[in-house]
């Protein structure tokens, strides 16, 4: 009988009685593996192209080790083919120019990994790779404009983010100096990290700490913030007593002011 390798992580299962003289070999190369499945990790530029990890009975591969690291500048989206069999893998996304990666292992389901973000993958073996879990944070450039894209011009600008499963969570600081040609269109900040879940009639709260430099309507006694649906932005709206809100107007805002805010939506 000839040697066989475990259908999942490539190791040898040796015939009994076999590799009368390499068997020992075979075997420390087996524990080898094991080690690399269990705490190993690989990095691998995608900044070429696609990738397809490479596999290797009972030897090192790009397919085998735990924590999987994708780095470069793809400038794109990539796809990165795992083996269709079942295993848990951790895929960080380390590419330095923020482009996405998506995980697959044959034509069923996938799932794409944000740039900064590390993520725990299944694939069941039957084409498809499943999320159980992501975490990730980073910084990003908010803008303050009109709903049309009359930008202010800001003094100061920050933005940090955190993914925790599907959760985002998010911080804004601008301040600025001037409102440009800004009109009476809604005021918001864009350049959000990634878009909120598809979902009609869900947007998520955005709690406005501190706004200085604004004129609103009269008896107005709030104002509030949230995200829409497959939109990056951030829309203002203010509220009156016993009256619907309205839009807060870009050109209400004064020469100069700052506004903190924070929150959470799904993606």
């Amino acid at each position: 009988m000839t040697d066989t390798y475990t259908s999942s992580l490539r190791i040898i299962q040796e015939t009994v009685g076999g590799n009368e003289n390499s068997w020992g070999t075979l075997n420390n190369a087996a524990l080898a593996m094991l080690d690399e499945a269990i705490a190993g990790q690989v990095s691998v530029s995608v900044t070429v192209g696609d990738l397809t990890l490479s596999t290797a009975n009972n030897a090192t591969d790009q397919s085998r080790p735990a924590l999987l690291i994708l780095t470069g500048t793809p400038g794109a989206t990539r796809n990165v083919t795992m083996p269709d069999v079942k295993k848990l893998s951790w895929v960080y996304n380390n590419c330095s120019d923020g482009s996405s990666i998506t995980v697959k292992s044959g034509a069923g389901t996938n799932v794409s990994v944000s740039a900064g973000c590390k993520a725990l993958v299944y694939s069941d073996g039957a084409t498809n790779a499943a999320l159980i879990d992501m975490y990730g944070e980073g910084t990003w450039t908010p803008i303050l404009a009109d709903n049309t894209g009359n930008n202010f011009t800001l003094s100061e600008t920050q933005g940090y983010w955190s993914r925790v499963g599907n959760t985002l969570f998010v911080t804004v600081h601008v301040k600025w100096t001037s409102i440009g040609a800004a009109t009476s269109q809604q005021l918001v900040i864009s350049g959000l990290p990634l878009q909120p879940r598809n979902v009609a009639n869900i947007g998520s709260g955005i709690v406005v700490g501190n706004f200085d430099g604004l004129d609103t309507i009269s008896g107005t006694v709030d104002i509030v913030a949230f995200t829409a649906a497959t939109t990056s932005k951030i829309f203002f709206r203010q509220c009156s007593d016993n009256t619907n809100s309205v839009v807060l107007p870009a050109n209400s805002c004064s020469a100069s002011g700052q506004i903190n805010c924070g929150g959470f939506y799904f993606i």
